[in-house]
């Protein structure tokens, strides 16, 4: 039972980091030479290359922060771009059940809410507050 017990918690820490990297994490963007391209959205966070689709002028603020924030790599929603590994929920009508503040708070300390969440905590230190509340404008639109 404890082998078990032990196996089941190096599985849990692995996929929280595999999670950790693809989820909400922009630093590696912003180091030089980290072969990523795009422009500063102005929010602190930086765009989405171009190319293949369609401009992040194009977009609205939400769904560039949604993405810029990596928050496609897990989620998928009906407005951006990418479609998410299905690791998180679909967040197309998230709105029509939480709102801003909610979602806010679920980004901030996701366990807050499901202690058995595999999203990381996306802290100002990750993200700031005014992209966070760009995106849970953008979700809590969604109906």
């Amino acid at each position: 039972m404890r082998r078990s017990l032990s196996l089941l918690m190096a599985g849990a820490v692995a996929l929280a980091a595999v999670v950790a990297v693809g989820c909400g994490g922009t630093k590696d963007k912003d180091k030089p030479g980290s072969g990523a391209t795009g422009s500063v959205t102005g929010s602190g966070l930086q765009a989405p290359p171009t190319g293949g689709g369609s401009d992040a002028k194009d977009k609205p603020p939400g769904v560039v922060a949604f993405e810029t924030a990596n928050c496609n790599n897990c989620h998928t929603t009906a407005g951006s771009a990418k479609t998410g590994r299905g690791m998180g929920p679909d967040l197309t009508k998230v709105g029509a059940k939480r709102d801003k503040d909610w979602i806010i708070a679920h980004v901030r300390d996701p366990k807050s809410h499901n202690p058995m969440s595999r999203m990381p905590a996306s802290g100002p230190d990750k993200l700031s507050d005014k992209d966070a509340g760009t995106i849970a404008e953008y979700l809590a639109g969604l109906k």
